[in-house]
């Protein structure tokens, strides 16, 4: 074997740095989690593992719903991503739609879901209702105008007479 090759690196202790996002192997931040938990807990401490894991789980759980939401979005035959199909990959998830139950997206309860607010009501239109408002609204301003203007043109005579 050649001498040459045989001479390690002098710069190999050298460690790049590394981010806890890479460390730990996840897709979202560790460091903004953290912030995010030292602002939420009480007495601003936090130690260093809890961030790595809660962040692992909700990274976790992001996956498993993007997962089934994707699944759902191809079975339609449909490109993109969209809010209903997030919604309905939870609510076909038992294990999902347990562990939103309650106060976002299941369908275990019978009271109000929040589906109920972000999807369009059947015949009714979001939009047509906000431009009807809007229309009468408007009409209503026209016609305090118009009153005014009479009240005020049946004032203007009397007035110009006792002068």
């Amino acid at each position: 074997m050649n001498e040459w090759h045989t001479h390690t690196n002098t710069c190999a202790h050298i460690s790049m740095t590394k981010s806890q996002q890479d460390k730990a192997g996840v897709t979202v931040s560790v460091s903004r989690v953290a912030k995010l938990l030292r602002r939420a807990h009480p007495n601003k401490r936090v130690g260093k593992r809890g961030p790595v894991y809660l962040t692992g789980a909700v990274d976790e759980l992001t996956k498993v719903v993007l997962a089934g939401a994707l699944q759902l979005a191809r079975d339609k035959g449909a490109k993109r991503l969209h809010v209903p199909d997030l919604i309905q990959a939870v609510r076909t998830d038992p294990d999902l739609s347990r562990a939103f139950g309650g106060f976002a997206f299941s369908s275990h309860l019978p009271s109000l879901k929040p589906i109920n607010f972000i999807l369009p009501q059947e015949g009714d239109d979001g939009q047509k209702v906000r431009r009807r408002k809007i229309k009468d609204n408007k009409e209503k301003a026209a016609a305090k105008r118009a009153e005014r203007a009479a009240a005020a043109a049946a004032a203007a005579p009397g007035q110009a007479l006792d002068d």
